[in-house]
């Protein structure tokens, strides 16, 4: 039985590098299928790839993870005729379209045809059950062999934050960074051109172990949940009868920063509140004058924040692991794909705890 990984490449996203890292050593007759930029980019494409046909002809395929939903109708119904289990898996809150095919109906139906469509957006659940799409919650993960606590001095920094300030979905993150900046030493990791006053600017980090140190290095890693405007989402769909309304959604970093121990500083909101313990497992803000009080409240106290980043991590290792997702995997496919995963989980705990 042979799981096929379908991908395209991004160094940016962590849970695509942990399931690249993983699935051919927990099963190795696994098979990996990376798409060219060119051959699945934002454009409707109807045909089979011929490279992807070759290997379903070649090699015995029993279940396709499609990493970010890559694959068009005529793959799906490939599959469908050849009784391989389909899972789409996404990176991302936009459950509701995609880039390659922009007419919501024809999306709509492609998905009734998957197996199991895993969202991470638990809002968006039920109205993918009301469409008849067989949409199953998944959180983002970690690896915790490469995110994972470091005996350092975890008081280089005041704040840490890793991600886009530029981009029209983050352009409140500037005011807020520039406000911990006025005050704290705050380290921003966001590419290119990010300019915020006060704050050290680092490049683009794609070296994970190295966004693993410099948040070991923080007293407290900071992120962002909130959307200012999903109109440009809803600008892309062609003929849309269900829009995207949300203001905010957990991301995936927010494992990251716990598979580290650190103390992850995030926006309040009911999604974040409800998987994890404020106050306890993370920390949260509302207002600006909220952020400066808990920042100030708490930047001094290393053992309020040991405590938190401890109880933060302990959540992590008990089920938003790479292994937990590859189990769940598992399970709703209904066979016994990755042997020794028991083991790893079992061994991960024991390690790290």
């Amino acid at each position: 039985m042979a799981v096929l990984l379908i991908y395209k490449e991004n160094p940016q996203d962590p849970c695509l590098q942990a399931m690249k890292r993983w699935i051919c050593r927990l099963s190795r007759k696994s098979i990996y299928f990376r798409f060219r930029h060119s051959e699945r980019g934002r454009f409707e494409t109807k045909e089979v790839n011929p490279r992807l046909l070759k290997i379903l002809k070649n090699r015995e395929v029993t279940c396709i993870m499609d990493w970010l939903g890559l694959f068009n109708r005529a793959e799906v119904e490939l599959l469908k005729a050849k009784g391989i289990v389909y899972f789409r898996y996404l990176n991302g809150f936009t459950s509701l379209h995609c880039g390659h095919i922009p007419d919501q109906k024809e999306f709509f139906d492609l998905l009734r045809l998957t197996d199991f469509y895993m969202v991470p957006e638990k809002n968006h659940i039920p109205i993918l059950k009301d469409e008849k799409i067989n949409a199953v919650h998944s959180p983002f993960f970690a690896d915790p062999h490469i995110y994972k606590p470091l005996k350092l001095r975890a008081d280089l920094y005041d704040f840490f934050f890793v991600g886009a300030v530029n981009s029209h979905w983050a352009r409140n993150r500037q005011e807020f960074l520039e406000k911990l900046a006025e005050h704290y030493r705050t380290v921003i990791v966001a590419g290119p051109d990010a300019k915020i006053a006060k704050a050290h600017c680092l490049p683009q980090i794609t070296f994970e172990p190295l966004v693993n140190l410099l948040q070991n290095q923080s007293k407290i890693v900071c992120g962002s949940d909130y959307l200012p405007s999903v109109e440009p989402y809803n600008s892309r769909i062609k003929d849309a009868f269900i829009e995207y309304d949300l203001n905010y959604t957990i991301r995936a970093r927010t494992y990251t920063v716990l598979a580290s121990a650190r103390p992850y500083l995030v926006e309040s909101h009911n999604d974040i509140n409800e998987a994890f313990e404020s106050g306890k497992e993370i920390l949260t803000w509302g207002s600006y004058d909220e952020l400066l009080e808990v920042a100030s409240r708490v930047i001094a106290d290393k053992r309020y924040l040991q405590n938190v980043g401890d109880a933060g991590y302990n959540a992590f290792l008990s089920k938003h692991t790479i292994f937990h997702r590859l189990q769940e995997f598992e399970s709703l496919s209904g066979l016994a794909l990755f042997p020794d995963l028991k083991k790893y989980i079992s061994w991960t705990n024991q390690k790290h705890r």
